[in-house]
């Protein structure tokens, strides 16, 4: 891990729990953080040093035109048209029920899917 900064401007109140960024220089490391999220998904600060139990919600950076498939795939999956949906290496990925995991470059090809 890089760099660790708390997304918020001082004084932070007691008992909030404002947004931190992680930066990692090694794909591997971040790669293996991310999976150890993904598997268990009840991450929590205690799990990475912090004396809290607070869960950590990560997501990955993505650019404005992933983050708007992302979004998409998110209304389709809670549709019920897609099973799953995720991202790895800031592509995002959707399965349908019974087939495997695709890459979604448009959101045209997201709704092509989802079909």
């Amino acid at each position: 891990m890089v760099d660790l900064k708390r997304l918020a401007k001082p004084p932070i109140a007691a008992g909030s729990a404002p947004p931190i960024l992680c930066q990692f220089a090694i794909r591997n490391e971040r790669n293996a953080f991310y999976s150890k999220y993904l598997s268990l998904r009840n991450l929590n600060l205690e799990h990475i040093g912090f004396n809290n139990k607070n869960r950590i919600f990560i997501n990955e950076n993505l650019t404005p035109q992933d983050r708007e498939i992302r979004t998409a795939a998110i209304k389709l999956k809670k549709e019920g048209r897609i099973q799953q949906v995720f991202s790895r290496d800031g592509v995002v990925h959707v399965k349908s029920r019974g087939g495997p995991a695709e890459a979604c470059y448009t959101v045209e090809h997201l709704r092509s899917c989802s079909k």
